[in-house]
């Protein structure tokens, strides 16, 4: 029992931090709703089918129920490679409360890895605590929730700096493997654009380190001999993530990037979002305002606290430190700006650069810099007490918010504002309030907490930690409810998905074997549900020409602008191209597998399968290996000799990704175990 509460008054912060994340997010926590857009429409059946493979004793490889299939192993949003996916499906196929699961352990470990960070560079629990909090529930987390492979990204990004910091400290093997592992994490499950970046990061963190060191050999040395264990032991994690890519990456249809052509002014955080630093809900109004920028990729509120604190930073004394969150807020600034401002243009033409297609994602590392900024600031406050420069900023952005509540005043009314709580109650999804609306509730907020501090402060005479304490609880709370129907949560229950999930076929439908693929298209009758709108195929395991998948054949896309996808979509899974009226017999769809019984002809025949193209495919007729081709430069094709008759099998292998499983469980195991016993050792 001793322990116990030792533990808990050890831990108590960061305790805390998990408890107030999941009160705050009490319709997923508590599974009343659901999530939303692309978390259901595209993350969850991907990792539905992998999960449906898996407990079916299949590997994984062949998705036939999407866009005429594709290896859905290679798809570096589906989470196939990803950890926290393997651990979710030992309890079972990946449903969406394995959705919701995961997507809270995204704000979960946000919160715990930005508190770890600070607590590092500051030693201060509380100021860790409010970083921590404002980290987990900034208006990049709230607002681009539907996006989890972005949320990934931002969850281990502070575990990463932090294993890093670590590593240079001391150069112990220790963080070396802790910076590959959280590495690992990050790569296997975040959007590839994110790991781009995070490859220039890592790097320019190494070089800098070079350039301080420049003068000291055993310390290069060092740098040199952990930096070379930390790329061996992530390539050895991520190896099947690798593999898998570089087996999909000759068809991929962005392995060669993009054209600038403007094409950037597709969701750039565009200085008009910059009002969402001060007043987050008004980027989900109905504004033409901001309608360059989608719904999802314009709020960067961190905090009214973390904002007060950043901006007080900037009037004391710079440190290194602080010349490299404040450069940083720059450039990242700069870069969300996409096409809107000039930097974009040039830093296109770098490796990787050019397969962004959403600028604003960079706006997560100026929130990143900006919190760890407020760091210093709060550290100060909770030592000292406040100073008058952070009176001066509280007072200055107090007048600007009056300003700004007035004139939305003069543009609505309280009535206005009473009908827009009201649909917020009602989890209504989308407002149809004007933005003065959305600016004098957003301002009556904001004001009102202000002056509870002050209240708390003054008359109360609250410590100056539980004052901010409650001041952030309340503002990321109240925004992140006012967000949630319209970005992170759908209002349908929970408990409709989950008899969906149970009544979901577990065998493949061989029903639509002889059905043109044009009458495949989602719209034939399946078991569909509210909230789940794309890749209904894929939950019926159904063939379908239909899907939403950003990890599209190039050949498909080619197909479908030249008009070649039409004449395909005529013909049904495998038919004979000489004689396409002829319906082959026995025709069933298998787990990575396609089978059809062969007639003797007295003429060679051509036996088109109508899927995808990969190299990995094979085909046997009886003992006989059949060479593939492409057909019609799109789907795949097979000789049968004249006279010839038996079982056709085309069937899809990839042993290389066996084998890859394999030592990346194996690197795994080792890192974990050694974790454990460095972990086991240093209690003795």
């Amino acid at each position: 029992m001793k322990k116990l509460a030792k533990y808990l008054q050890n831990n108590k912060y960061p305790l805390i931090l998990v408890l107030v994340i999941l009160v705050i997010m009490y319709p997923l926590s508590l599974f009343i709703y659901v999530p939303k857009w692309d978390n259901v429409n595209a993350y969850l059946p991907y990792r539905y089918f992998i999960s449906d493979f898996v407990w079916n004793g299949q590997l994984p490889l062949w998705n036939p129920f999407q866009r005429m299939g594709f290896p859905v192993y290679s798809d570096l949003q589906g989470g196939a490679w990803n950890p926290i996916v393997w651990v979710i499906m030992l309890f079972g196929k990946y449903t969406m409360n394995s959705l919701i699961i995961e997507l809270l352990s995204c704000y979960v470990f946000a919160g715990l890895g930005m508190y770890k960070l600070s607590n590092y560079l500051y030693g201060c629990k509380k100021t860790s605590f409010i970083i921590g909090l404002s980290y987990a529930l900034s208006g990049f987390m709230v607002g681009s929730s539907q996006l989890m492979v972005f949320l990934i990204a931002v969850t281990w990004f502070p575990w990463i700096i932090y294993s890093l910091l670590n590593f240079f400290k001391n150069y112990s093997l220790k963080y070396q493997l802790i910076s590959a592992l959280f590495m690992a994490l990050f790569i296997t499950g975040a959007s590839p654009a994110y790991t781009i970046l995070l490859a220039y990061i890592v790097v320019g963190i190494f070089v800098y380190q070079f350039i301080i060191n420049r003068k000291a050999v055993e310390s290069i040395k060092q740098i040199v001999k952990g930096g070379l264990v930390i790329f061996v032991a992530l390539i050895s994690l991520s190896l099947p993530y690798i593999n898998a890519f570089f087996e999909f990456a000759p068809y991929f249809n962005r392995a060669e990037g993009l054209e600038y052509n403007g094409f950037l002014l597709a969701n750039p955080f565009a200085p008009i979002s910059y009002i969402s630093f001060l007043l987050p809900d008004a980027v989900i109004a109905q504004s033409d305002w901001f309608n360059i920028t989608d719904l999802s990729l314009r709020n960067g509120y961190f905090g009214i606290i973390g904002l007060i604190g950043m901006l007080s930073a900037l009037l004391s004394k710079f440190n290194k430190t602080k010349i490299i969150l404040v450069v940083g807020i720059v450039i990242s600034l700069m870069l969300a700006a996409g096409d809107e401002f000039f930097l974009f243009k040039y830093v296109f033409h770098l490796p990787g650069f050019n397969v962004f297609r959403h600028p604003s994602i960079f706006r997560a590392f100026t929130i990143f810099c900006a919190l760890l900024l407020a760091g210093i600031e709060l550290k100060n406050a909770f030592e000292m007490g406040f100073e008058k420069r952070h009176k001066l900023i509280a007072t200055g952005l107090f007048g600007v918010i009056v300003v700004i509540g007035v004139w939305a005043l003069t543009k609505t009314s309280f009535s206005e504002v009473m009908v827009l709580l009201k649909n917020i109650s009602n989890s209504v999804e989308f407002s149809e309030s004007a933005l003065s609306t959305h600016l004098l509730l957003n301002s009556i907020v904001v004001l009102g907490l202000m002056i509870m501090a002050v209240l708390m402060r003054k008359i109360f005479k609250w410590p100056i930690f539980v004052c901010i304490a409650v001041i952030v609880v309340l503002d990321l709370g109240i925004h992140t409810r006012i967000s949630s129907p319209t970005t992170i949560t759908y209002p349908i229950s929970q408990n409709k998905i989950t008899d969906f999930f149970s009544e979901l076929p577990n065998k493949i439908n061989q029903k639509e074997n002889y059905t043109p693929l044009k009458n495949l298209d989602e719209k034939q009758p399946l078991k569909k549900t509210d909230g789940i709108w794309k890749n209904i195929s894929t939950y019926n395991k159904t063939l379908s020409y239909e899907g939403l998948n950003p990890m599209r054949f190039k050949r498909f896309d080619a197909a479908k602008e030249d008009g070649r996808l039409s004449e395909v979509l005529e013909h049904n899974i495998v038919y004979v191209a000489e004689k396409p009226s002829q319906k082959l017999e026995n025709i069933k769809v298998d787990y990575n597998t396609f089978w059809a019984q062969i007639v003797a002809s007295k003429s060679e025949q051509t036996v088109v399968l109508n899927q995808n193209y990969h190299h990995l495919w094979s085909a046997t007729l009886g003992k006989m290996d059949l060479e593939i081709t492409p057909y019609n430069d799109f789907t795949m094709q097979v000789k049968i000799p004249k006279n010839t008759k038996g079982q056709l099998q085309f069937e899809y292998k990839s042993p290389k990704t066996i084998y890859a499983f394999i030592i990346s469980l194996l690197a795994y195991g080792f890192v974990l175990i050694y974790l454990f016993w460095q972990r086991k050792t240093s209690l003795k």
